[in-house]
């Protein structure tokens, strides 16, 4: 099973991007999966997806703003889950290694 984590972001320095020659780091996107079972979470899986899409402007104004899917297997890594429920909370770090705030998505029951 695929799910598709959809969110909107927005960068002020327009760092967003994949990594250039001039880079030392490039953007990724970090996703961790937390299962929950009667109520009690705990860490299931943690992903991290490179952004391979260059959102870099021209001009003086860098600042960007959009959205990014990111495709993510909802299997469990052994068998079934041992979840009833599971959420996925998500963050950037751009090319400058600035984190963006974490979102998480409403619970998703299995």
């Amino acid at each position: 099973h695929v799910g598709k984590l959809t969110f909107s972001f927005t960068d002020g320095d327009g760092d967003i991007g994949p990594k250039s020659e001039s880079d030392t780091f490039c953007c990724d996107i970090y996703v961790t999966r937390l299962g929950i079972k009667n109520g009690v979470t705990e860490l299931d899986e943690s992903l991290e997806f490179e952004i391979t899409k260059d959102f870099r402007q021209t001009g003086q104004n860098k600042s960007l703003s959009g959205e990014i899917d990111v495709d993510i297997t909802i299997s469990p890594k052994w068998g079934s889950f041992p979840f009833d429920t599971v959420k996925y909370e998500c963050y950037i770090k751009d090319r400058a290694l600035n984190q963006s705030n974490v979102i998480t998505t409403p619970q998703i029951v299995l």
